[in-house]
C-alpha cells in the first residue's frame, strides 16, 4: 500500500485528495509498526496489546482507502487489493 502512494505526485493533487492521501500514508506507516510490534513482543499480553491496536489502525487504514477512492485517488481494483491485504493481516494477528 505505502508503494502505491508513493507512487503518486501528490504535487498534482487537488488539496483535498492530497491531504486524504498524506493522512492514510502516515496511517498505514503506524499500522505497520504495531504489526511489527506484534511480532517483537516477549509475551502473548503485549501480542494482544498490539493486535488491538493493530486491529484499530486497519480500520482507519480501510477508512482512509475508501475515502482516497472516493477521492478519486485509487481505483476500484485498487480498493479491493487494499482491503484483500488489510484482511489478511488481520487474520495474521489473531
Amino acid at each position: 500500500m505505502l508503494r502505491a502512494l508513493s507512487g503518486i505526485d501528490m504535487a498534482e493533487l487537488a488539496p483535498r485528495p492530497r491531504d486524504i492521501a498524506s493522512s492514510l500514508k502516515m496511517q498505514v506507516i503506524d499500522l505497520r509498526l504495531e504489526a511489527r510490534d506484534y511480532e517483537y513482543a516477549e509475551n502473548r499480553h503485549d501480542q494482544q496489546l498490539h493486535a488491538k491496536t493493530a486491529h484499530a489502525y486497519a480500520d482507519t487504514v480501510r477508512q482512509g482507502v475508501l475515502a482516497a477512492s472516493e477521492s478519486g485517488v485509487f481505483s476500484a481494483v485498487e480498493v479491493v487489493e487494499f482491503s484483500t491485504l488489510l484482511d489478511n493481516l488481520i487474520e495474521c494477528l489473531s
